[in-house]
Formats: C-alpha cells, sequence, structure tokens
C-alpha cells in the first residue's frame, strides 16, 4: 500500500494551507498579515524594488506592499474580516470598567 502526501499551498507565498481565509486558500501567517494591513493599505509607502517583486515563503517579509498587493490580486476581500474581532481590545477594556471593583 502505497500512500501519498497531498496537501494545499497558499496562493500567496506557496506555504502549507488549512482553510481558505477571506476568500483565498491561505496560511496562517498570511491571513494574519491581510488582517491586520488590509484596511490601511493606503497607508503603506510605495515597493522600493520597483513594485515586481516575487512572494515567497522566503521573501514574504522583505515586502509589505507587494505581498499586500499579491492578497488582493489572487483575490482575498476586506468585506469578509469581521469587524468587531478588530475592535476586540476596546470592547474588553469597556467590560472592565463596567464591572464593580471585586474586594476579597
Amino acid at each position: 500500500m502505497q500512500f501519498t502526501q497531498t496537501y494545499n499551498t497558499c496562493q500567496v507565498c506557496g506555504d502549507y494551507a488549512l482553510i481558505i481565509n477571506y476568500g483565498v486558500l491561505c496560511c496562517f501567517p498570511c491571513r494574519t498579515f491581510f488582517r491586520r494591513n488590509s484596511l490601511r493599505a493606503k497607508k503603506f509607502p510605495g515597493c522600493i524594488y520597483g513594485g515586481h517583486c516575487e512572494i515567497n515563503t522566503i521573501t514574504r517579509k522583505f515586502c509589505p506592499p507587494c505581498r499586500l498587493l499579491k492578497c488582493f490580486t489572487v483575490g482575498m476581500s476586506t468585506y469578509l474580516i469581521r469587524k468587531k474581532v478588530l475592535s476586540g481590545k476596546n470592547t474588553k477594556l469597556k467590560a472592565l470598567k463596567d464591572q464593580e471593583p471585586f474586594i476579597v
């Protein structure tokens, strides 16, 4: 009996990927990168390498503007990001302020 290993690759960087995130099969580092940076895409400076960077598992950290561009090119969507997850820190702080002080 012969087993063949099949796995899915991230459409952004080519790393190992498990599930579809934001509309595209991608790895966890690319998912996190897109979630943190996609809504502030206009604040990124231009690519210092001319805009033609190759994004793979080794070079994905070298040029964030090209990596974000590739995320959008392969079809990742900002509409699929849950906005409550992004504002989770603020809601936790408000909940802590509203609680009564705990006295032992």
